[in-house]
């Protein structure tokens, strides 16, 4: 199974979300699992925030889709931030799903 991570948390080496992140990787890979892991702090290029009713979505946004498309399963870690996920997450969640309508 193809498992793409999106991971959101602005420690990228050593918090616990990242411990997560190194935990279920190695899990997963040793279960014999493909991981693509998008780690939106570590990026070169950000996310940008766009309108998809005014402007066509930046190639950046069509090829995180292609990735997801691509996976069998997408997997979500950040923060929890008074019982919600960071914005970080929030926007990615929101460009990727607009596969759907595509």
């Amino acid at each position: 199974m193809r498992i793409c991570i999106i991971y959101g948390h602005h420690n990228t080496k050593s918090s616990f979300n990242a411990a997560i992140r190194d935990t279920f990787i190695e899990e997963a890979t040793l279960c014999g699992h493909e991981i693509d892991l998008v780690n939106l702090f570590d990026e070169e290029v950000q996310l940008p925030f766009y309108n998809s009713d005014i402007n066509p979505p930046p190639q950046i946004v069509l090829d995180y889709r292609k990735r997801l498309e691509n996976s069998d399963v997408m997997f979500l870690i950040g923060s929890c931030h008074n019982l919600r996920m960071p914005t970080i997450l929030a926007v990615s969640y929101t460009h990727l799903r607009a596969h759907e309508t595509l």
